[in-house]
């Protein structure tokens, strides 16, 4: 099943931006299957200046034409 596919993927994924935190770093899945990226935000966690990077956005983008919820934090 889906799950039986998707689970070892996420676990490593979840594994490896434990990692990259502990020393200061984070991880972006480049590339996925689509059912593990319906699960997983593939940014990992927003920083704090993620409000001003949606306020960025808003002002070029009003209408949210350009590539919506393709960029950090669903922007």
């Amino acid at each position: 099943s889906g799950a039986d596919t998707t689970q070892p993927i996420l676990d490593a994924v979840n594994q490896v931006r434990q990692v990259a935190h502990r020393y200061g770093g984070s991880a972006v899945v480049e590339q996925c299957p689509l059912p593990v990226k319906r699960q997983i935000d593939i940014w990992g966690d927003s920083p704090d200046s993620l409000a001003v990077m949606r306020g960025i956005k808003d002002r070029f983008d009003p209408s949210g034409i350009l590539n919506p919820g393709r960029f950090l934090g669903g922007i």
